[in-house]
C-alpha cells in the first residue's frame, strides 16, 4: 500500500461506544451501506464503517499518545476494479489510560455508481501493532425511477441531530452519524433510522399528507411488533423520514425494521426494510470503586434530592452499591419487565449530553447548561439557531411544546467558543430573565 500524508482527518468521528465489542485476532471492523437517489443515471452510495479505538496500539509522542491506521477501500464489479482509494489517518489521546477507554471511530465513504451488483472491500492496518482488519461484502446499487414513489435504503444511525453542511455526515439539514454495527442492547436501546422518500405527489395549492407505518419482524419473517402510524404533511415531492424505536424489550436475536409509506393523494405506496440485532444483556459488573462511586453520584445528581445525595455520601462502597440499586428500582415505571425504561432513557440522554456538549478533550457535557437541560427534559421539539452576526452573539432557542403546557430555553454563546449559557427560560424553576436579549449584543 502506498502511503499518503498522515492527517488527523476532521471527518472522522470519535464517540463513546454504546455497547461492548468483540476483540479477536485483528481489529474489529463493522461496515454497512445505503443507496440514495443521484443524478444522470448514477446512484449515490454511502459506505459506512466503524472500529473500536481501544483495539489500536498507541505510541508515545511529543504531545500525547498516537495510533496510525493505513486504510484501503475498493469497489469491484465482475472481478474488475471500479473504484479504489488508499489513505492514512491518526488518532491521538493526551493520557495513556485514555486509549483503553471504550470509544468508537466512525467514518463514511461517499461515491456515485451505476445501478447493478458490485462488491466492496475495506482493509486497515495499525502501524504500531501490525494488527489488521478487513471486510468484503456484496453491494447492490439500486435504480431510482423518475416517476415511481420510492424509499431510499434505511440508514441505521448512532445519532441524528440538526447539523450544518461542514460536517461529513451532513444530509438534508441533519447530522446523521451511521451505526454500521447494527447491534442493540441495554446500553443502546433505541434504534434510530434515516431514509428518504422520492416522487411524492405534491401541489403547493392542495397540500396532502403521507402516512408512515413501521413494524418489526423476526428473522423467520414473523410480525413481532407494529407501531401506530404517523401522518405528516408533504414538504415537497421528496421528504426525509427519521425516527427512533426502543427495541430493548425484544429478545436477543435477529430482526428487521420495515417502513411502509403511503401517499394519501394517489394511494401509491413504497416499502423498505433493514436488518438489525439484539444482543444478550451483559453480566453484572464489578463492585464499585471510589472513582466509579463518584461518577455514579454525578450521574444521579439531577434526579436525587439533596437528602438522598447526603445519604449516599455517608455510605461505604457496599452501601452505595445497594443505594444505587434501590434508587433506580424506585424509579422503574414498570417493575414487571426486566428492563428499567426510565433508567435506560436517562442514560441515553446522559451519553448524548457528554458526546455533544463537552468541552474539547473533556467529558463535562453533562455539566453544561445545554447538557443539563437535555438530560432533565429530553430532546427539544424544536431548535431555532441564530448564527453569529456583526455586533451580536450566536444564540439558540429550544422549545418544548407538550410538557407542562409548553416552555422554552434561550442559550447565548457568551464567550464565542461554542459553549452556550442558559440566560432565560419560561420553564418553572429555571432561570428567568425577560431582558435576556441584552446578552445577544456585544
Amino acid at each position: 500500500m502506498s502511503k499518503l500524508a498522515i492527517k488527523f482527518a476532521p471527518f472522522l468521528l470519535f464517540l463513546l461506544a454504546p455497547i461492548g465489542w468483540a476483540k479477536g485476532e485483528g481489529i474489529s471492523l463493522f461496515t454497512d451501506y445505503a443507496c440514495y437517489r443521484g443524478e444522470n443515471g448514477l446512484t449515490q452510495v454511502e459506505i459506512y464503517y466503524s472500529l473500536p479505538r481501544q483495539e489500536l496500539t498507541f505510541a508515545r509522542g511529543e504531545d500525547g499518545y498516537l495510533a496510525i491506521l493505513d486504510v484501503s477501500a475498493e469497489v469491484t464489479q465482475g472481478g474488475m476494479s471500479i473504484w479504489s482509494r488508499e489513505w492514512s489517518f491518526g488518532t491521538k489521546v493526551s493520557r495513556e489510560f485514555e486509549e483503553r477507554e471504550p470509544s468508537t471511530i466512525f467514518d463514511l465513504i461517499r461515491l456515485w455508481l451505476r445501478p447493478g451488483d458490485y462488491s466492496y472491500s475495506l482493509s486497515l492496518r495499525d502501524r504500531n501493532s501490525g494488527l489488521e482488519g478487513s471486510v468484503t461484502k456484496s453491494l447492490k446499487v439500486r435504480d431510482f425511477l423518475p416517476e415511481k414513489l420510492q424509499l431510499s435504503d434505511i440508514e441505521l444511525a448512532y445519532s441524528i441531530q440538526n447539523g450544518d453542511s461542514t460536517s461529513r455526515f451532513y444530509k438534508n439539514g441533519l447530522k446523521v452519524i451511521p451505526y454500521p454495527r447494527s447491534a442493540y442492547g441495554p446500553n443502546y436501546p433505541v434504534l434510530y433510522y434515516y431514509t428518504e422518500a422520492y416522487n411524492l405527489s405534491f401541489s403547493p395549492q392542495f397540500q396532502t399528507n403521507y402516512k408512515l407505518s413501521y413494524s418489526v419482524y423476526d428473522d423467520s419473517g414473523g410480525l413481532v411488533k407494529r407501531f401506530p402510524p404517523t401522518f405528516r404533511k408533504k414538504p415537497g415531492s421528496t421528504a426525509v423520514l427519521t425516527g427512533g424505536i426502543n427495541v430493548i424489550s425484544l429478545k436477543p436475536g435477529g430482526y428487521s425494521l420495515k417502513l411502509l409509506l403511503k401517499d394519501e393523494a394517489t394511494s401509491d405506496s413504497a416499502c423498505i426494510s433493514k436488518g438489525f440485532f439484539l444482543l444478550p444483556s451483559p453480566r453484572v459488573g464489578k463492585e464499585l470503586t471510589e472513582e466509579i462511586a463518584q461518577k455514579r453520584r454525578n450521574e444521579i445528581s439531577y434526579l436525587a434530592t439533596s437528602k438522598e445525595l447526603k445519604t449516599y455520601d455517608g455510605l461505604s462502597l457496599i452501601g452505595k452499591e445497594k443505594f444505587l440499586r434501590e434508587f433506580w428500582r424506585s424509579r422503574d415505571p414498570d417493575p414487571s419487565t426486566p428492563q428499567n425504561e426510565f433508567k435506560i432513557e436517562y442514560y441515553r440522554r446522559w451519553r448524548y449530553a457528554v458526546e455533544n456538549y463537552s468541552s474539547f478533550g473533556r467529558e463535562d457535557g453533562w455539566q453544561s447548561d445545554m447538557g443539563r437541560i437535555y438530560i432533565c427534559y429530553g430532546p427539544p421539539d424544536q431548535i431555532e439557531r441564530n448564527s453569529f452576526e456583526s455586533g451580536q452573539r450566536s444564540w439558540q432557542r429550544w422549545s418544548y411544546f407538550i410538557k407542562d403546557g409548553g416552555f422554552y430555553f434561550i442559550y447565548v454563546d457568551l464567550e464565542g467558543f461554542g459553549r452556550y449559557t442558559l440566560v432565560h427560560s419560561t420553564a418553572k424553576g429555571e432561570r428567568s430573565d425577560p431582558d435576556w436579549q441584552r446578552f445577544i449584543n456585544r
